[in-house]
């Protein structure tokens, strides 16, 4: 494990899109990162930290004093009620949308208020809650996108601009012209849209 000499640290904020199959990739990529001594803050919603604590047995008291110094877990509010159903994608997006950014900000500001050589200098955000990199620009930190999806998928993805920009795509993402094709990764890979 190399260490990072005394004084100022590099501090990375980590923020997953609650739902299975985007918290653990980003969590072993920031145990990674922590096993270097950089020290890493991982936001999860108040739900899934929770669970997180539960399946692990610990309160948060214990989870306090058994950190370790580069690796530390902590919440925020997802915006919905208690009641309301989590595993709603388009809810839950809503919700984080309505409060993440503020309660971020939040978390952020009394981080860098309580220890000025570990202020959080990069935050590595999921894309399916690409705002949060919005966020790392407004307080000075280098943002970073997380893709915890297939390459293949993350290609695609990133061709969405292009196809709504040529009027492939309408608003609510629907493909306006039957029997096109749509190429993505340099004509790599061709799909039909006819058969969708």
């Amino acid at each position: 494990m190399a260490a990072i000499a005394k004084g100022k640290r590099p501090h990375v904020l980590a923020v997953p899109f609650p739902a299975q199959g985007h918290v653990t990739p980003l969590m072993k990529l920031s145990r990674l990162i922590a096993s270097h001594g950089i020290k890493v803050t991982f936001v999860n919603t108040q739900h899934i930290h929770d669970k997180i604590l539960a399946s692990l047995m610990l309160s948060d008291q214990d989870m306090k004093d058994k950190e370790e110094d580069s690796m530390v877990l902590t919440s925020i509010p997802d915006g919905l009620a208690p009641d309301d159903d989590r595993n709603d994608a388009f809810k839950l997006t809503e919700g984080l949308r309505s409060t993440m950014a503020a309660s971020l900000t939040d978390l952020i500001n009394k981080i860098n208020s309580s220890n000025s050589d570990e202020k959080v200098s990069c935050i590595v955000a999921d894309l399916t809650v690409g705002w949060v990199l919005e966020v790392a620009e407004r307080v000075g930190a280098e943002p970073v996108g997380f893709a915890p999806t297939s390459a293949a998928s993350l290609a695609v993805a990133l061709q969405i601009p292009k196809l709504i920009e040529r009027g492939n795509l309408d608003g609510n993402g629907k493909f306006k012209k039957i029997g096109m094709h749509a190429n993505f990764c340099f004509n790599f890979l061709s799909l039909n849209m006819g058969k969708f």
